[in-house]
């Protein structure tokens, strides 16, 4: 055998050869042949890793060392830790947290109410944590940066998850707790069973908190919702519920929808509840508290429950109403609500007997698509017409006669939003002939000045109906009336989509529009208002704004 010819292999066999034996440990350690020395490889190999077993060791002590001595250098180079009080540190570290808040959604130029997108903060107590043992013991004695508690209920996790929650727990003292409590998406269904595996053990390290509770949100399955029991003596603090169950599906007008939340003790009493894909009944709390309540599924019979009930309502938002046999029945008595100050309801067919069973004295805000020819009504009935200031309407079955009746009830209007109406150019019209008025003449019982306090007008409508130079005279009247002391309608925003009232009133597109409805005098007019500083957006169903359009078709 030929050394310069031997590779790693062939060594192996020389040391086997050398030393008498079939196995050889090439670690470095020594042969294992009774009655002989070891082989000079094994020998060096032993040597070799003594050595660098040694040297590992000095290395761990001096890494060790090194710790040790960069922690007592940041005591005195950290200026941020050395310059300020632990208060005040600790204030600085509370505005890390994110912002949690989320605008309201824009849809058609329409401010229609939407469920928010949930916005899940990094886990600031730990990021600060993490930069030194200084800023780390700061961060532990913060409780304000561990009261939202974020909370993935997934297989693999569970055992990580609860461990992680008890220990997040520990450090929030006795401050008010956010649970955000989520499957993630791909493992949601409205119809499958719950999880396979076992989240007790979370939920147990969240239950044992309950006192703390002041906000939960949760979008979970309902089986798993059933868990989140409390340690016993319910949540005092909690004010704010916004639950989404994840469910088996149920028959169209369950009679009696299974419970889905409720809290071992006493029944808790929050000021703001939100269901989504939970039926009215299914939530035991105190419904006489609520202040704001958002349900997306009711039915009419639930409608009058929750509004009998809700006499300090602030705020109600209702999206889909439930009618068996297509017929709402009558209600029981008529529902004065003398807080509410913003009702949205829609996609039903009870609103018109829904309107005309309420009395809202302090209304200042109303969304429905349902009919419009209740709405005098209703403001003449609670007196509210010094309150009103918006008005969210679409309906497509309504006329322009009825729209007018309707605003014509409100002058204190301040914004104004309405799609699917047949609009022509009576509304343009009756706006450009109180463009100019004297401010005597804006007060809530004048005769004869239109909407004169409207700032925000948002249309969805179909251009072959109205015409163009009629929504520039409701800016720049051709007979301007001015006199001295009168005053400009401060309408500082239109918003304006086009759409195909044959189609149901479906979005359009620019180039679908044949005859093209804006002539070159009122695409001037327009483009001049716009430039004056007026927030004007005409687009079609693509967004795409008319003089953006035309820029690139010139």
């Amino acid at each position: 055998m030929h050394p310069e010819k031997v590779d790693c292999l062939d060594f192996s066999t020389a040391h086997r050869e050398v030393c008498g034996i079939d196995q050889v440990d090439l670690s470095g350690s020594e042969c294992k042949t009774p009655g002989r020395r070891p082989c000079p490889g094994c020998s060096q190999l032993r040597d070799i890793d003594s050595r660098i077993n040694e040297m590992e060791i000095a290395l761990k002590k001096l890494q060790d060392e090194r710790c040790r001595i960069k922690t007592l250098r940041n005591k005195f180079h950290d200026a941020l830790a050395t310059a300020l009080p632990i208060e005040l540190l600790s204030r600085i570290f509370i505005f890390c947290l994110e912002d949690h808040s989320v605008p309201t959604k824009c849809q058609k130029g329409l401010n229609v109410h939407s469920p928010p997108l949930r916005k899940r903060s990094r886990p600031s107590g730990y990021v600060l944590g993490a930069v030194c043992k200084r800023w780390r013991e700061i961060a532990h004695s913060t409780p304000h940066l561990w009261t939202t508690v974020v909370v993935r209920l997934k297989d693999g996790e569970v055992d990580q998850c609860a461990q992680f929650t008890r220990d997040w727990l520990s450090h929030t003292g006795s401050l008010p707790l956010t649970l955000d409590i989520y499957q993630p998406e791909g493992t949601q269904t409205s119809f499958g069973p719950p999880p396979a595996f076992d989240v007790s053990p979370i939920f147990a390290a969240l239950n044992a908190h309950s006192s703390q509770w002041e906000t939960v949100v949760a979008d979970i399955h309902s089986d798993l919702m059933l868990l989140l029991r409390g340690d016993g003596n319910g949540a005092p603090r909690l004010r704010t519920l916004d639950i989404a169950a994840i469910n088996k599906h149920l028959p169209q007008h369950y009679p009696t929808p299974p419970i889905v939340f409720s809290l071992a003790g006493p029944t808790p009493r929050p000021t703001r509840v939100k269901l989504h894909q939970i039926r009215y009944p299914s939530a035991t709390v105190t419904w006489d508290s609520i202040t704001h309540l958002d349900i997306w599924e009711a039915s009419v019979a639930e409608c009058y429950a929750i509004l009998q009930s809700g006499m300090n309502l602030v705020e109600c938002y209702i999206e889909k109403i439930e009618i068996a046999n297509f017929e709402a029945p009558a209600p029981p008595q008529q529902f004065v609500l003398p807080h509410l100050q913003v009702l949205h309801i829609r996609w039903n067919d009870a609103q018109e007997v829904l309107l005309n069973a309420l009395t809202l004295p302090s209304l200042a805000s109303l969304f429905t698509n349902g009919p419009l020819r209740a709405l005098p009504a209703l403001i003449t009935r609670s007196g509210c017409k010094s309150t009103l200031t918006e008005l969210i309407l679409s309906d497509l079955d309504t006329t322009v006669f009825d729209l007018m009746c309707a605003l014509e009830n409100a002058p204190l209007l301040k914004q104004l939003s309405v799609s699917g109406l047949p609009l022509d150019d009576t509304l343009f019209d009756r706006l450009s002939t109180t463009a100019f008025f004297h401010p005597a003449q804006a007060h809530a019982d004048a005769q004869g000045v239109f909407l004169p306090h409207l700032a925000s007008l948002s249309l969805f409508s179909d251009p072959g109906l109205f015409s163009f130079r009629a929504v520039a005279s409701i800016f720049m009247p051709e007979r301007e009336l001015w006199q001295e002391g009168w005053k400009r309608r401060s309408l500082s925003r239109f918003w304006l989509e086009v759409g195909d009232s044959d189609g149901g009133y479906e979005p359009l597109e620019w180039y679908m529009l044949d005859p093209w409805p804006v002539d070159s005098y009122a695409f001037a007019l327009l483009r001049a208002v716009k430039a004056s500083g007026v927030d004007l957006r005409i687009y079609d169903g693509q967004g795409l704004d008319l003089f953006e359009y035309k820029e690139g078709d010139e």
